[in-house]
């Protein structure tokens, strides 16, 4: 049951999550919540739980800064799921635009201790709604191979399969793996 839960553009949104938790959602951030958002990538980076990511180097402060401005000119858009004044999860969009379509290039994470609540589904339905609302009609996504939850995400948000680009992603553990390509079409 929710006791709280706050959409800033995505209000119709009905899900659950499971448990007695109070989150909110925010998809219009602020600098300061920006900022937050970085303590939360690196707190999850030295934890070595935000699973496979492009970089394992601690973010700066100036990422926040190049994030706000992007976000600011439509390059960025973002989701960020707050409980008891603590970042749980994040999704955020790169902005793409084309000749016939506006697309954009998904990922999302959750804190470890907050995986199987559902908060990645809705941090999903609220991109999906902004999205439309603002024109964008393509979201691509490229989990790598071995990441389950994510793959069930999409496939359970009628993500589809576009392709896979073989031994894309270096895995500190496992070297070379593939990514798989999923597309939803808004």
């Amino acid at each position: 049951m929710i006791t709280n839960l706050i959409y800033h553009v995505c209000p119709d949104n009905n899900s659950k999550i499971r448990g007695n938790m109070e989150i909110q959602f925010i998809n219009e951030p602020t600098m300061v919540e920006l900022l937050r958002v970085i303590k939360y990538v690196n707190r999850n980076l030295k934890l070595k739980s935000l699973g496979k990511i492009a970089t394992n180097a601690p973010l700066s402060d100036d990422h926040a800064v190049l994030w706000f401005h992007k976000y600011k000119i439509g390059e960025q858009i973002y989701s960020i799921a707050i409980w008891k004044d603590k970042v749980v999860g994040v999704s955020h969009l790169d902005v793409f635009h084309g000749r016939r379509n506006h697309g954009g290039k998904l990922a999302i994470t959750i804190d470890a201790d907050f995986r199987g609540k559902g908060i990645g589904n809705l941090l999903l339905k609220n991109m999906i709604c902004q999205c439309k609302k603002k024109g964008i009609s393509i979201i691509r996504a490229e989990p790598t191979e071995d990441n389950v939850k994510m793959i069930q995400l999409l496939e359970k948000n009628n993500f589809i399969v576009e392709g896979r680009a073989k031994k894309a992603f270096n895995d500190d553990e496992k070297g070379l793996i593939d990514l798989i390509e999923y597309t939803l079409f808004i």
